[in-house]
């Protein structure tokens, strides 16, 4: 009797089930983005590399070839596996400080000053800063702080005391000796 060739597994499949003497060899596909193979009648796929945070993928798997990485360039992040590039890193604006410095797999955090009470006007700013405050009967608010500004104040005048010490007006204070008499 003569002899039936048997079947190959060609790379990207590998062998399900060996032949015997009364059956052919059986072959399976390696599953896309997972496993692979590069040989003949291979026992098993190889599992795909994962690119992890930190790293982008410069070629992605085929059944017959395996998934390349590189590294992130300076100022840029990958926070996940897989992605298809890193991005530039998260830009603190003014009104708020980091809180999470960043890395190659680790984006920078990010949070908000609090509006009268501190602020920041540069982005990435490490702290948020303490707002001014007015000195009583010397100096009025002109312009109320926001998260990314400071509240300014300006120096009284004669004309002005009632705005610098309205307290005083309502209880009948009187100011003899701002008058130019």
């Amino acid at each position: 009797d003569a002899c039936d060739v048997l079947s190959v597994c060609w790379p990207g499949n590998a062998v399900a089930a060996n032949p015997t003497p009364t059956s052919d060899r059986t072959c399976q596909a390696c599953t896309l983005n997972d496993t692979f193979s590069t040989e003949f009648n291979v026992n098993a796929c190889t599992s795909t590399t994962t690119c992890n945070a930190g790293q982008y993928v410069t070629t992605s798997p085929t059944l017959t070839s395996d998934r390349k990485c590189a590294a992130c360039a300076s100022g840029n992040v990958s926070t996940q596996p897989n992605q298809p590039s890193c991005q530039p890193y998260r830009v603190c604006p003014p009104g708020t400080r980091v809180t999470q410095q960043p890395s190659a797999s680790v984006d920078r955090a990010c949070q908000a000053c609090q509006v009268g009470v501190n602020f920041s006007t540069t982005n990435n700013a490490n702290s948020c800063t303490g707002v001014r405050t007015c000195t009583v009967g010397v100096q009025y608010q002109t312009k109320a702080p926001t998260a990314s500004s400071n509240r300014e104040c300006t120096a009284c005048t004669v004309c002005q005391v009632r705005i610098c010490i309205p307290a005083l007006f309502f209880f009948g204070v009187s100011f003899h000796a701002f008058s130019s008499a």
